[in-house]
């Protein structure tokens, strides 16, 4: 039995809107894009930013997920989230249902909508600097529960809107980011991109395909996506 906390921010204040050295996910056709997909869900599923960098399995979801949402959304923050939800149900088909709840209680997924003051308290892992934020625990490698915030001082519209999809999906198991294409929602260097890249999809797909198991290293992953697609 297994139980860990993995945490990751997603969302650095400290990072300037600079260029992006990096270029957005192509691919030549459906066996280019898996294959590239693959070399980054190594990197995104297997470790998390500050905690767990050297674990060597993957940890999903296997209960219902249940959000409930805390704090001072406004109504576009609600809409966004019911309609990222819908979207996730529809294009990940290995998820467990995921709703939103109308109490703590039931919830097992907490998104604080909250002042950056806040944060240290609502996140005891929390790490300064960081307008974004997740921390997530799992048991036998399922996860079981995550708390996430949203600094509603710091962020616009635009910027809330990128950092809820950024950071639950941090939460759904993708822990860590990455530096290769700029339109993904797990981008290391400061974006506020609205929408996922079709690597994230692909990610997210690979982690809840029913090709591979909670626990499952990269070795036993990498085989059997690879076998499955003749990557």
């Amino acid at each position: 039995m297994m139980k860990r906390l993995l945490c990751l921010a997603l969302a650095l204040a400290l990072l300037p809107a600079a260029a992006l050295a990096a270029g957005k996910f192509s691919y030549a056709d459906a066996f280019d894009a898996r294959r590239k997909a693959l070399e980054v869900f190594h990197v995104c599923a297997f470790s998390s930013e500050y905690y767990d960098s050297g674990r060597d399995f993957i940890v999903r979801w296997e209960i219902p997920i249940r959000i409930w949402v805390s704090g001072s959304p406004s109504r576009t923050d609600l809409n966004q989230l019911d309609s990222f939800l819908t979207e996730l149900a529809l294009r990940v088909p290995g998820l467990p249902p995921i709703s939103r709840v109308g109490r703590e209680s039931d919830a097992n997924i907490v998104i604080h909508y909250c002042k950056l003051r806040e944060m240290p308290a609502l996140i005891p892992s929390y790490t300064k600097g960081n307008w974004g934020y997740f921390s997530c625990h799992y048991d036998n490698y399922r996860l079981n529960s995550a708390t996430i915030g949203v600094a509603v001082d710091k962020c616009d519209q635009r910027t809330r809107n990128h950092v809820m999809r950024e950071e639950l999906v941090g939460a759904l198991g993708l822990c860590n980011d990455h530096d290769l294409y700029s339109d993904s929602i797990l981008y290391q260097p400061w974006t506020t991109v609205q929408t996922l890249s079709e690597v994230d999809w692909i990610m997210l797909n690979y982690l809840y395909s029913p090709l591979v198991n909670p626990g499952d290293t990269w070795e036993t992953v990498r085989e059997a996506i690879s076998a499955s697609y003749g990557l």
